[in-house]
Order: C-alpha cells, then sequence, then structure tokens
C-alpha cells in the first residue's frame, strides 16, 4: 500500500498556517501589552511633568531685584534688594544674602502688591521692619526688601543677592538676581 502524498502537503501546509496564525495573534498580544506599558508610562511622565511645572510655575513667579543706594552727607553706600512673590501662595523661610554676608535689616509693607501692581493705600502705609532671627515669610503677591551693610561710598563690595525659600509644595529653592532658579530638594533637608 502506497501513501496518498496528495494530503500530506495539504496537512503540511494546513499545519504551518495555524502555527504562523498562533503566532501572529500571540504577536499582537504582546505588542497591545507594551503599547499599554507605554501609555501608562506616558500617563506617568506627563503626570510628573506636570507637577514639575506647577512646582516651578510658583518658583519662577519671584523676582529679586537689586538697587544702589547712596547716603551723601554720611558718605556711605549699600544694597537694598526687593523680594517680590508674583505668586498666588506664600513662601517660607526666606533667606537672602549679599554673597556671604547676611543682610543688616529688612522691611515690608502689609498688603502691598509685588512689583509694580502696587495700589495707592500702599504708599499710606508705614513700612515694618522684619525680624532677620524669624522664619520669614512674603505673602502672596506680596514684597518685602533687604539692606545690605552699608560701605564707604570709595568701596563697592560687589556683592550680588542670594535669596532661598520653600514653598507650598515644600520643595527649597535658590533664586539669585540674574533669575537663575535651583532647585535644591525638600523643604525638611534645607536649611531652616
Amino acid at each position: 500500500m502506497g501513501i496518498d502524498w496528495g494530503d500530506v502537503p495539504t496537512w503540511l501546509g494546513g499545519t504551518f498556517a495555524a502555527i504562523a496564525a498562533y503566532g501572529a495573534v500571540a504577536t499582537m498580544r504582546s505588542q497591545r501589552r507594551q503599547i499599554e506599558e507605554q501609555r501608562q508610562f506616558l500617563r506617568a511622565q506627563t503626570a510628573l511633568l506636570s507637577l514639575d511645572h506647577r512646582q516651578r510655575t510658583q518658583a519662577q513667579a519671584l523676582k529679586v531685584s537689586l538697587e544702589a543706594r547712596t547716603n551723601k552727607d554720611l558718605g556711605k553706600r549699600w544694597w537694598t534688594a526687593y523680594v517680590d512673590n508674583w505668586s498666588d501662595a506664600p513662601i517660607s523661610d526666606v533667606q537672602l544674602s549679599f554673597g556671604v554676608a547676611a543682610p543688616e535689616s529688612a522691611g515690608t509693607r502689609h498688603g502691598g502688591a509685588a512689583g509694580g501692581a502696587l495700589e495707592l493705600s500702599w504708599f499710606l502705609k508705614r513700612p515694618r521692619s522684619v525680624d532677620l532671627d524669624a522664619h520669614i515669610s512674603i505673602g502672596a503677591r506680596g514684597r518685602v526688601w533687604f539692606f545690605s551693610v552699608s560701605w564707604r561710598e570709595h568701596q563697592q563690595p560687589g556683592l550680588a543677592p542670594i535669596l532661598e525659600f520653600t514653598d507650598t509644595n515644600n520643595l527649597r529653592w535658590r533664586l539669585d538676581h540674574y533669575g537663575d532658579l535651583t532647585e535644591l530638594g525638600s523643604g525638611d533637608s534645607g536649611a531652616a
């Protein structure tokens, strides 16, 4: 008895086609799983970037400006560094230094808006002194100014102000008067 070779190629072709179909289905499932994992990763990454953007947005809303002041009668000069919080949230643990030197004094006006958005009532309020030994906070749209130690007119210390503060997300930041912003990490581990 002989083998009917006409049916063997058909059976082999059908078997290989079934194996190929199974491989294609397995590949599609694997690709779907990979695509879903990539979507989850992208969602998580987008959420982190969004959080980072929100955190940086508050920190970027601060401005440090510097002004040289002179008292001709005494022949003395000093720096005044203005810290304007343009954000809608307060900042805390504010520290400003002029290079390595601490400020001599600081002041603010209650209810004053930051920068150029001042109201007439702001000018009518007397400035109040800020205790440099206390934890300094600047409210939303608030302003605090810091005065450097004075020096004789012929001297020029050239010390630019450096601001460190903690935002509402408990992140510690450093900002110089050039606008360079650096995240220092958690406010719990930062300087107090």
